[in-house]
């Protein structure tokens, strides 16, 4: 008995011990899966090897299908296997078992559940119902043949060769039901060939359904030819779940685009030369999933914020310079369910204005970064008003030890710290490893005062932590 080409070495002893027989061999390889899943795949590329021993080819792929559907197979290694299986589906199809049924609404298919259920976890789910059930049909009676022939295809050759042929009406048909099955990769695939039906007339009402439906090519498409009209908005996403418009002005062609995309709108950002009252108001009446608001580089309160949804989970206040604790008492009656503050580069606060941050009842996330004023009593003001577990105080260099042990001691929930360009000593770090338990994020870029010996002790009481350390 010879091996498959390109077998490795370490996997030739199998083949020795097999003695010429590929019966002995499955049953060897099957007894280490790993082992088996390697020499399948090197197995299933070539051909002649596959056509010599029919015998281990159909017992390999019956024990894949046997396996897969009792869900003894972890999700990586049945994808392995399905792949390969794909990649030389014209050498294997002959021995592959057919092992379920799928009714369509014209014709019912013979498959291998192995193929479909690594590609669509709601077909596997089915795969299962059926199984446990005792049957050996699952019906999906909504498509026809034809429409799921692109999913067969996948299934099978992980591609869909015709799939340029079809028009934009088929390729919607496509996308929606691989959207209603998870099927993720079809998804991609038919969006990728959807672009070229994007147009500067239709990219609005692309953008709204694409955002709706999680098809994020179409989405950016859309969002390119959107922002490449001079419309007075510039669209981005900055999340998959999220749309974000930043306002260039509030001229009425700016509202008329945001009127249209206003029910899927979750982020604005406006140009901080103006507050417009009556458009501002306008905008935030329009906007019933808004999420972030950037107020960033405005120059005063205006009475319009007001009107600012009380459902707001982020709100950013960088760089104003007119913000005080009176300004601060205001955004926490209008904005009560707030989550996350940004405060970056306010120098003009000092201890009294923080004091207010206790008003906001929701917030857990505070950026305070470039506050280069912020000194230890005003850290353990802010600790005291806000349940922390994500802080952000880079560029606070006027914090010394007694502001990071109180750091360490009265913010037990804090799951991100940014503390980059600050005085954070060896002693500091480690206190907050050590009291930190939830802390999965750590940036300590340009921490002069900070050795490897306390970098070391770190990692020990928080072995698992990702830390940020930029040269």
């Amino acid at each position: 008995m010879i091996g498959p080409s390109f077998l490795p070495k370490e996997l030739n002893r199998y083949i020795e011990k097999a003695k010429d027989s590929d019966k002995v061999l499955i049953l060897k390889l099957i007894k280490h899966p790993n082992d088996f899943l390697d020499f399948f795949e090197v197995a299933a590329a070539d051909p002649f090897w596959v056509n010599s021993y029919p015998f281990f080819i159909k017992r390999a792929l019956t024990w894949l299908t046997r396996e897969s559907i009792d869900d003894k197979l972890l999700e990586p290694f049945a994808k392995r296997a399905a792949a390969a299986i794909r990649k030389n589906f014209a050498s294997l199809e002959s021995y592959l078992p057919v092992n379920m049924y799928i009714r369509l609404k014209d014709f019912k298919i013979a498959v291998n559940t192995l193929l479909y259920s690594t590609i669509s976890e709601p077909l596997k789910e089915g795969f299962f119902r059926c199984r446990e059930n005792g049957l050996n049909v699952l019906v999906l009676d909504q498509w026809t043949y034809h429409e799921f022939s692109s999913v067969i295809d996948y299934a099978r050759h992980g591609e869909i060769a015709d799939l340029w042929k079809r028009g934009e009406e088929e390729l919607f048909a496509i996308l929606d039901m691989a959207t209603s099955m998870s099927l993720d990769e079809v998804s991609v695939l038919a969006q990728q060939m959807m672009q070229k039906y994007v147009t500067k007339t239709s990219a609005i009402a692309l953008l709204i359904k694409s955002h709706q439906k999680g098809w994020l090519v179409l989405k950016s498409r859309s969002m390119e030819l959107i922002n490449d009209q001079d419309l007075g908005v510039t669209l981005t996403a900055p999340f998959p779940e999220r749309l974000a418009v930043r306002f260039a002005h509030f001229e009425q062609i700016a509202l008329d685009t945001f009127c249209t995309l206003a029910s899927v709108v979750t982020d604005i950002a406006c140009s901080k030369e103006w507050i417009d009252v009556p458009a501002f108001t306008k905008v935030m009446l329009q906007c019933p999933y808004l999420y972030t608001l950037d107020l960033s580089h405005h120059t005063t309160f205006c009475p319009c914020f007001i009107d600012i949804p009380k459902e707001l989970q982020v709100l950013n206040l960088s760089y104003c310079d007119w913000v005080q604790g009176e300004d601060l008492r205001k955004f926490s009656k209008i904005c009560p369910e707030l989550k996350s503050l940004h405060l970056s580069y306010n120098q003009q606060l000092i201890s009294h204005d923080f004091a207010e941050l206790e008003a906001f009842k929701e917030l857990s996330k505070l950026h305070l970064d470039g506050c280069s004023q912020l000194r230890d009593e005003d850290l353990k003001i802010i600790l005291k008003a806000v349940n922390l577990t994500s802080l952000n105080i880079a560029h606070c260099h006027r914090i010394g030890n007694p502001g990071f042990f109180d750091l360490a001691q009265s913010a037990p929930l804090l799951e991100h710290l940014d503390v980059s360009y600050t005085n954070l000593s060896d002693a500091c770090l480690v206190a907050i490893g050590a009291s930190c338990h939830h802390l999965s994020a750590i940036n300590i870029t340009k921490c002069q005062s900070l050795t490897e010996k306390g970098i070391n002790a770190f990692h020990k009481v928080q072995k698992h932590i990702l830390i940020k350390e930029e040269t």
